[in-house]
């Protein structure tokens, strides 16, 4: 029995408010199906959300942990199907998450309960 966990992060994506039921709905499809989703409102100047391709105020955040070993298919999936890549859809990141308070919602996060 393999008694290592693995490493968690915590996927970032930002994308208009308009497009948060899509986004929401292709990670569930892909079996992302621990998600948070907030909406919050663009507070940047208008050159840096040019810039990072936020142009409308109304965002939405989903929040999603993953497995390490599953962020480049995340992030591929975000690329692919949802256009990430294209001007004006969005933006996500990753963060490494350093300590939770207990084994076992880390476990509850990796399916391994």
């Amino acid at each position: 029995m393999d008694t290592t966990i693995k490493p968690i992060k915590l996927t970032i994506i930002i994308t208009d408010r308009s497009r948060s039921k899509k986004v929401t709905k292709t990670l569930n499809a892909h079996g992302y199906d621990y998600q948070f989703a907030t909406t919050a409102k663009g507070t940047a100047p208008s050159d840096i959300q040019a810039y990072f391709c936020l142009n409308e105020p109304e965002k939405c955040i989903v929040f999603c942990p993953i497995a390490e070993d599953r962020v480049q298919e995340l992030l591929e999936v975000i690329r692919n199907e949802l256009h990430f890549d294209e001007p004006n859809t969005g933006i996500a990141f990753t963060v490494p998450i350093g300590s939770l308070s207990s084994i076992n919602i880390l476990k509850y996060l990796n399916h391994e309960c």
